[in-house]
């Protein structure tokens, strides 16, 4: 006879959920209806056992009479659930077999705390707490959800609708739900969860509804099945998000190369064909025809040649970027064309200068020679400021080496040397006057005048400056930690929240607390996980606590700002379930946008013999080589 009918309401459901629970696990093999005499001969146990745990009881009695024999078999299915480190305080094959409802319940609790929310500490409460911080992390958001416990707090149906929400927005329009429709809520999130997303409706709603404090473990039992479904889509999304990074980087760099090359080519086109007119041009008849020519000439040398010269420097500035940015991020230089790189341009022009000066004492040589000491003295004056203004320059596009602050050092020095001789300047134009008052049209010991000085001055400043805005970037992008505000507010409180002892560091047992809510490994407190020590041991440097710099570093490392050639390819795997190729499918999965996917198709080679596949690690290799 059942003994069901002698539990508390709380008790009924909780035998309710856990046969369901158990239904649910064996698929078809059995069928528990009351879970105090269905388990008694232990053969449904035993399946229940072979279920989760993938392993096979030998020497089972199939067709257990005696009571005896059900102890025995119940006896095996105990010393199985002990050899897996399960502890059962109290629990006795001779209960199960008598129908105890209370040992029994107890017995499935300990199986699902065991296989579903996957190892304990002696209490549960770490898990219990991991597993509620998932909770009111996930429905933070969302208006009218509040979750304090694994009670009340779901009665609305509410809070189960944001978690599916929250994961797969498709499936719910939340905006259209009221907490005056508890019960239509509850069993719209039970419906959609075992119709799309594979978990059992092993509630009903009204167990919930209907009673001022719903069962705690039955509860518990559900939202670890959500959790177990949606903690892989969160590993999913964030190995996309570190993909995504990768790509979107590649992408830039990709992008100012091509802008690189496109600007180059056009320019050396522009001074070899300048180069090619000046060479051509002949002696003028006139005095009129000479000033004139000098007069264009001037023209020419006050727009069209800075002009050129200015995209010189930009060129060489977004050359110089382009190789700090991969630099940093420890892959390998750009490589421009043949015949591209910033020397070739500054070659270009010297070469043109040279044919400039050509042309100037071409036409100076047609005009008179007037007043040579002034021309001398103009040129003595405004000379020297030129070459000093060079020195200035050319230190100014030096390599500063990889210590960025002694570079920023140097430019901010470089600043104050221009500002000092621009004071000079003024002696530059005391002499070109003379020469002006002495019809001096122009000066074949000089290429310079003081309005090309100025514009040289005014040219290294802004060098100068783009130089110190670049080095101080890579300064604040190489010490800082990239981390926004609202991102070190959500580090400090997740930090605080699992530091129980408020010690201001974390044990591993707090740590775990921490990693399992996050879902970055499973809820297990029993000190056995390997993967989860070598992660300790990583963050903490070696130390018995984690300190909150290394918690802040750590989950900074997570969110995917790293460039490590082995996180990537191990991102890449996680997207695409571990095969050797990536698809448009996997990468949509991943959260990836289409201008991401974009690059992958058109970037990484097609596997052979794989229709869609895109080989990610021939082109990380390729990537990433030295």
């Amino acid at each position: 006879m059942s003994q069901l009918e002698h539990l508390a309401a709380w008790e009924k459901i909780q035998a309710k959920t856990f046969s369901k629970w158990i239904n649910a696990q064996l698929k078809g093999a059995a069928t528990v209806n009351d879970i105090t005499t269905d388990l008694q001969d232990g053969q449904s146990l035993a399946r229940l056992l072979t279920s989760l745990s993938g392993e096979t009881i030998a020497k089972m009695n199939t067709k257990p009479s005696m009571r005896i024999q059900k102890v025995e078999n119940v006896g095996k299915c105990l010393r199985f659930i002990a050899d897996h480190d399960v502890k059962l305080v109290g629990i006795g094959a001779e209960e199960i077999v008598d129908g105890n409802p209370k040992m029994t319940l107890g017995l499935i609790w300990t199986l699902i705390l065991r296989f579903v929310i996957v190892g304990l500490s002696e209490d549960g409460l770490s898990a219990k707490q991991g597993l509620l911080l998932w909770c009111q992390k996930k429905t933070e958001p969302y208006k009218n959800v509040k979750i304090d416990n694994f009670t009340t707090s779901w009665q609305d149906g509410l809070g189960l609708c944001a978690l599916i929400h929250r994961h797969r927005p498709d499936l719910i329009n939340y905006d259209e739900l009221t907490k005056n429709n508890a019960l239509a809520n509850l069993n719209l999130a039970f419906d959609v969860a075992e119709q799309h997303l594979n978990v059992p409706k092993i509630l009903d709603a009204v167990d919930i509804t209907d009673t001022a404090k719903p069962d705690e473990r039955s509860i518990m039992t559900y939202i670890a099945q959500l959790y177990n479904v949606f903690s892989s889509m969160d590993q999913v999304e964030v190995a996309g998000r570190k993909v995504a990074n990768f790509l979107n980087f590649m992408s830039q760099i990709q992008s100012m190369s091509n802008d690189y090359e496109k600007r180059v080519r056009p320019l050396h086109a522009e001074i070899d064909q300048l180069s090619k007119q000046f060479c051509s041009a002949t002696d003028l008849e006139t005095y009129a025809q000479v000033k004139s020519a000098v007069v264009d000439f001037r023209e020419y040398r006050r727009t069209k040649r800075r002009q050129m010269v200015q995209e010189k420097d930009d060129l060489a500035t977004l050359y110089t970027t382009i190789q700090t940015k991969l630099r940093f991020q420890k892959l390998p230089p750009y490589e421009a064309p043949e015949g591209l790189l910033p020397k070739d341009t500054e070659d270009h022009l010297t070469k043109l200068g040279g044919v400039e000066t050509a042309r100037r004492r071409q036409l100076n040589a047609n005009m008179s020679a007037i007043k040579t000491k002034l021309e001398k003295s103009f040129a003595e004056e405004a000379n020297s400021f030129y070459g000093k203004i060079q020195q200035i320059k050319h230190a100014a596009l030096e390599d500063f080496g990889a210590d960025l602050n002694a570079a920023l050092d140097k430019l901010n020095a470089l600043t104050k040397d221009v500002k000092e001789h621009a004071s000079q300047l003024s002696k530059v134009e005391a002499a070109e006057k003379l020469c002006e008052e002495a019809n001096i049209e122009s000066n074949e010991y000089t290429d310079h005048t003081v309005d090309d000085l100025s514009f040289e001055i005014t040219s290294v400043e802004k060098l100068i400056a783009k130089n110190i805005a670049a080095v101080s970037g890579q300064i604040a992008a190489s010490s800082g930690s990239g981390i926004s505000a609202e991102q070190m507010k959500e580090y400090q409180e997740t930090f605080n929240h699992f530091d129980v002892d408020k010690d201001h560091t974390l044990n591993r047992l707090e740590f775990k607390s921490c990693l399992s809510a996050l879902g970055l490994i499973n809820i297990d407190f029993e000190g056995s996980d390997a993967k989860f020590e070598h992660i300790f041991q990583d963050v903490s440097g070696g130390a018995v606590v984690i300190q909150f710099d290394n918690f802040v570093e750590y989950m900074n490392r997570l969110a995917g700002s790293s460039m490590d050639p082995s996180q990537i390819e191990t991102s890449f795997s996680t997207l695409c379930g571990g095969r050797p190729f990536v698809t448009k499918n996997d990468c949509t999965s991943g959260g990836l946008k289409s201008e991401e996917i974009e690059f992958i198709t058109l970037n990484l080679p097609p596997l052979p013999g794989v229709d869609g596949g895109y080989d990610y690690k021939t082109y990380l290799k390729n990537s990433f080589k030295q």
